[in-house]
């Protein structure tokens, strides 16, 4: 039995969603690489950004994880970069404090509902807060 001495924990980005990779990449010498950034060059998202006069975002709930590497601040981050300001629209906000690199966050909720009916109302309360803000920008 041939086995390798390899800490998969110590790899970055081998754990929780990354266990398959980090086993891939302790087994087969494959290289890790970030979803977001796969996607990101693949639509050449950054070529997109550095044209853009602003750039909206979205995630079902923006919190404190959302800060380390969840696709609203990825976005954000390459928005930051050519001074583009970018702007999230959430489900949820539970962030209060620091949304760096976000310029600003917004809940496309309009008011208190269940879940089921934040979920079956998602398009309709995304589509009425994007004009909203849409409208503060021109």
């Amino acid at each position: 039995m041939n086995t390798k001495k390899i800490d998969l924990q110590s790899i970055k980005g081998s754990g929780a969603a990354g266990g398959l990779g980090g086993a891939l990449a302790g087994i087969m010498n494959a290289e890790l690489k970030s979803g977001f950034t796969v996607i990101a060059e693949l639509l050449r998202l950054e070529d997109e950004i550095r044209t853009s006069d602003f750039v909206l975002t979205g995630e079902g709930n923006l919190d404190a994880q959302s800060m380390h590497g969840k696709v609203p601040v990825s976005v954000a981050e390459y928005a930051s970069k050519y001074h583009v300001p970018a702007i999230a629209l959430a489900g949820g906000i539970e962030l209060r404090d620091h949304y760096h690199p976000l310029e600003a966050i917004f809940s496309i909720q309009s008011y208190p509902c269940s879940m089921e009916e934040a979920i079956e109302n998602t398009y309709e309360n995304t589509k009425f807060t994007t004009a909203q803000i849409v409208s503060l920008l021109k």
